[in-house]
């Protein structure tokens, strides 16, 4: 079985938000899914210590809430029973992003998937941001888009290898961890464009280290500056088909997009003027006080106005000991 394959989808559906995108993103995913087990969590929190005594009969009504979500689950889940899924719901008790992240490690789920508000609505809800920092598996931000997906795009970031063309040098050693993620993330939007029977297409963007500072150098001349940008720019191509070939992906020209430029700009952009309805992304995580997800990610997230599957290096969960950074 892939990497890729999807066998075990947790789907957090929520009090505060009606899940209409991930309830039509999930049955999209499922039209063409054959053994997949789909587990559909709320998770209630109990009422806090200090004010049970001021709520009557606070057992009885924690039952009762229970029962009315595990109806509404049950009911969500009939409506994505098909031959080859199996669908579930539970009701659990506990603090909301600790117990569903540890439901997705206990169950060794491929997918995490949960309604998250577009851009247009406010920043990502922290609990969102916090389930993508310490989720072991990918997580698929369900925003309201256009039905079918008809477009998804993978953004990807090979860099090249020390035997690449490198005038100066500046190729860093080779990175296993951030090459395993490029692999993950093409091989992650290879099968859900797959299930969603959407066009691929894979974007890299590239800049040449330095270049601004290089043209305000007085001893290089104007051709010795364009050589350099141009060499950077064969290095970076180099990475990016080598990238796909090894991937075992070909596309026809016009899905693969290879421009200069920053990278959330060249994405966003490329989102816009592609009608993209999810974009597939790595991410990395880190604790403490540092960026959550890198840079690149968190700006794509806040701004994209489609769906965004976040994919991870392997053990890269704060409960590894190294997290990668990027």
């Amino acid at each position: 079985m892939s990497s890729s394959s999807l066998r075990h989808i947790v789907a957090r559906v929520d009090a505060g938000q009606p899940p209409h995108a991930l309830r039509d993103q999930l049955t999209a995913l499922l039209e063409r899914a054959d053994g997949v087990e789909v587990e559909l969590v709320h998770v209630v929190e109990p009422i806090a210590w200090y004010a049970r005594p001021l709520v009557p009969d606070a057992d009885e009504l924690e039952r009762a809430r229970a029962e009315f979500w595990q109806r509404r689950l049950d009911e969500f889940a009939a409506t994505l029973q098909r031959p080859g899924v199996t669908t579930r719901g539970h009701v659990v008790s506990g603090r909301p992003t600790a117990e569903l992240v540890r439901i997705a490690r206990q169950t060794h789920c491929d997918l995490l998937m949960l309604e998250s508000p577009p851009p247009s609505a406010g920043p990502t809800p922290p609990r969102d941001l916090q389930i993508l920092r310490e989720a072991p598996a990918p997580v698929w931000l369900a925003r309201p888009v256009a039905l079918p997906i008809r477009r998804v795009l993978a953004a990807v970031d090979p860099r090249p290898r020390p035997d690449d063309l490198d005038l100066l040098h500046l190729a860093p050693p080779i990175d296993p961890v951030r090459e395993n993620l490029v692999r993950a993330i093409l091989d992650r939007a290879v099968h859900v464009a797959s299930q969603l029977q959407a066009e691929l297409h894979v974007v890299h963007s590239w800049l040449a280290p330095g270049e601004e500072m290089l043209r305000g150098e007085s001893f290089l001349s104007a051709e010795q500056v364009r050589d350099y940008v141009e060499a950077a720019g064969a290095a970076r191509r180099l990475a990016f088909d080598r990238a796909l070939a090894e991937a075992g992906l070909v596309l026809p020209p016009e899905r693969v997009h290879f421009v200069k430029g920053p990278a959330e700009d060249v994405i966003l952009e490329r989102i816009e003027t592609l009608g993209i309805g999810l974009a597939v992304l790595g991410t990395v995580a880190r604790g403490g006080l540092g960026a959550l997800l890198g840079g690149t990610a968190e700006a794509v997230l806040a701004q994209a106005p489609c769906s965004i599957l976040a994919v991870k290096p392997e053990d890269s969960s704060p409960s590894s000991s190294n997290p990668s950074t990027a």
